[in-house]
């Protein structure tokens, strides 16, 4: 998360090991951007009315929107991944930790919030208690939802491939897709609806093209800031 752009790229830069190249200019000549409108809810009439609005922006920047016809890649793995690595993430952070004063496994942040209820369990732990049950990595459930991932990038691969796009926008919450793949993506604020809720873009790029990624939409965010 990052104030801008601009930051996002600085922040990446650190975290990637690498200096990427600060995003200028404001035109999208000659960047090709898929329009998905997949997932969408008609009764969000104002999340979609501004992310319509959107693309005239992104047109009038020069960009080459194009509409795909719908493409469906299953998500599902994405969460039985996350079930099967989160108990063993928690509980080797927690014992390299190497406090006794705090739970050392999953197992053990269940017990505590159990003796302290009123604290501990305002919201439940069904959650902890659900990945708990894990037996790791070597779970038939795991080892099928790692193949589905790598389903799901080549599919994704070969969306970019075939259709010869730069970036993917997506009408579509489905932001746990990118980040499970490894594909960049970024989501630029639109304002809010009437209700006081957020109105997002979200934007994918081919996998290792940061630089895209940057450069499309920090020309976006100034347009919509002027």
């Amino acid at each position: 998360m990052a104030r801008c752009v601009e930051d996002a790229g600085l922040l990446l830069g650190v975290l990637a090991g690498q200096t990427y190249e600060q995003p200028h200019g404001t035109c999208l000549k000659g960047v090709c951007i898929d329009i998905s409108r997949k997932i969408v809810d008609d009764e969000n009439s104002e999340w979609i009315d501004a992310n319509e609005k959107l693309i005239g922006i992104m047109r009038e920047l020069g960009a080459g929107c194009v509409g795909i016809s719908p493409h469906r890649i299953d998500t599902g793995f994405i969460f039985s991944i996350m079930r099967h690595e989160f108990k063993i993430g928690i509980n080797e952070y927690l014992q390299a930790l190497q406090n006794p004063a705090i739970p050392q496994s999953l197992q053990g942040i269940i017990e505590y919030n159990e003796q302290h209820p009123d604290i501990a369990l305002k919201y439940g732990q069904d959650i902890l208690i659900r990945d708990n049950t894990s037996a790791g990595t070597s779970e038939p459930e795991y080892l099928e939802a790692l193949k589905a991932r790598d389903a799901a990038i080549c599919k994704l691969d070969k969306l970019f491939d075939d259709s010869c796009i730069d970036v993917l926008f997506m009408f579509s919450s489905d932001m746990n897709l990118a980040v499970s793949t490894g594909f960049p993506s970024m989501t630029i604020p639109l304002g809010k609806t009437s209700k006081g809720l957020p109105i997002g873009s979200f934007f994918v790029a081919r996998r290792h093209r940061e630089d895209m990624l940057l450069k499309t939409t920090y020309a976006i965010q100034n347009a919509i800031s002027r």
